[in-house]
């Protein structure tokens, strides 16, 4: 009897942690709901969202409730060099912010730290397929809540189709505007790569239509990654494999054959800002460049030791005189080479390295391992660092494959007892 109470009360206790973890995913990718209100994108370009407490700020004190009820359980056992990175991101930018000026990024930094350890814990207590199937559950919510919202500004989705020009004027579910909400859509397949094949393409078509209604080129790449990717896993069969080349290879001869390729692209924006990649007319790249040709001067400046979280751009612009209209430096790896100096960079490439070991032992046959990848991949090209939701997976991933797959045990590291 004893122990049937133990039982069903163990169970009880993983069923809230998931429940706790669905929430808590939702409000992270509700990145602009904040305690006042939804943010809009003006209020987030004048960088007021910064300063605002976010509703999954709040949600994360669920965690905080229900770990402080058990006992005996603290930081996770994380590898060491996962905190090392994390250690010297706060002290060397503390350090860093008397000489150029406090930045309200390491705030950022801090949460997303503590969405790690958060991720250590769930990864230690939950399986696999338990945290797959609520990340799965959440991200279809999210999915519907995007197509409803297209459907609510269609005025604008057709005056943006008749004129195209940047990007749409639509509010978004994630902070950055239309271009990361692609991006964050794109990694969201992830969770399906296991799933019934048709949703799984379902949904891969829905991302790719949304990446080019966006005009959002990495939206488009990181969509087809996450279809290749999966392709080159130990998932599909060879059948599927089979009729995936057969059904693409015809596909592509009757686009090669009936369609005028140079004229498609100039009528669809999407696909048209692919054709201008490089070119005087795409406004992005020649922005970027600027921005990396003064790379090295910004580094000598700083004496290679960076200049603190968030103040990688004041770098660039110090050393160029030019007022940038990027937020970010659009390479995350040269970004953390400039906010954390020559030491920075190498502590975090560790963790890269590490877990790239840990996706090549899990074939790509782990949703989490596919997302990973894809992050590591695209942030050669976006993203700011302090990615809430990146580091969450990243704790969970490190607790879930400690060890080996052949040597591994799901729940090995801390009882929830």
């Amino acid at each position: 009897m004893e122990q049937t109470f133990k039982m069903g009360f163990y169970l009880s206790q993983r069923l809230v942690l998931q429940i706790t973890l669905g929430i808590f995913f939702l409000l992270l990718n509700l990145q602009m709901l904040s305690i006042t209100g939804w943010m809009t994108l003006e209020d987030e370009f004048q960088q007021k969202s910064i300063d605002t407490i976010k509703g999954y700020h709040v949600g994360s004190l669920l965690f905080v409730l229900f770990f402080l009820a058990r006992s005996g359980i603290w930081l996770p056992k994380l590898p060491r060099y996962v905190y090392h990175f994390c250690i010297w991101v706060i002290l060397s930018s503390l350090a860093l912010y008397v000489v150029y000026g406090f930045n309200s990024m390491i705030i950022n930094y801090l949460f997303a730290f503590y969405c790690l350890i958060i991720g250590g814990l769930i990864g230690s207590q939950l399986t696999k397929e338990e945290v797959v199937s609520v990340f799965r559950k959440v991200s279809l919510l999210v999915f519907a809540i995007i197509a409803v919202k297209l459907f609510y500004y269609q005025e604008e989705v057709v005056r943006f189709l008749k004129a195209p020009i940047g990007h749409p004027n639509i509010e978004t579910l994630f902070g950055g505007g239309v271009n990361l909400e692609a991006t964050w859509v794109a990694f969201h397949l992830g969770f399906f790569v296991k799933n019934r094949k048709l949703l799984f393409y379902l949904l891969v078509l829905f991302s790719l239509g949304l990446s080019i209604l966006y005009a959002s080129r990495v939206g488009v790449i990181l969509s087809l990654l996450v279809f290749l990717l999966r392709f080159m896993s130990a998932i599909p069969s060879k059948v599927e494999r089979r009729y995936l080349v057969t059904g693409i290879g015809i596909l592509f001869l009757l686009v090669l054959v009936s369609v005028d390729l140079g004229k498609v692209s100039q009528q669809i924006y999407g696909l048209k800002r692919f054709a201008d990649f490089g070119s005087s007319q795409d406004a992005g790249m020649s922005g970027r460049k600027a921005m990396w040709e003064h790379f090295p001067a910004a580094m000598a400046q700083s004496h290679y030791l960076g200049y603190g979280a968030g103040n990688a751009m004041l770098g660039l612009e110090n050393v160029s005189g030019i007022d940038f209209s990027e937020q970010n430096v659009h390479n995350y790896y040269l970004q953390v080479l400039l906010e954390f100096g020559l030491l920075g960079l190498p502590l975090y490439l560790v963790i890269v390295f590490q877990l790239l070991r840990r996706i090549h032992w899990a074939k790509l046959a782990d949703p989490l391992a596919i997302i990973l990848l894809c992050y590591f991949i695209s942030s050669l090209i976006q993203f700011r660092g302090a990615e809430s939701m990146i580091w969450l997976y990243m704790g969970i991933f490190f607790m879930q494959y400690h060890y080996k797959p052949d040597t591994f045990s799901v729940n090995s590291s801390v009882s929830i007892a």
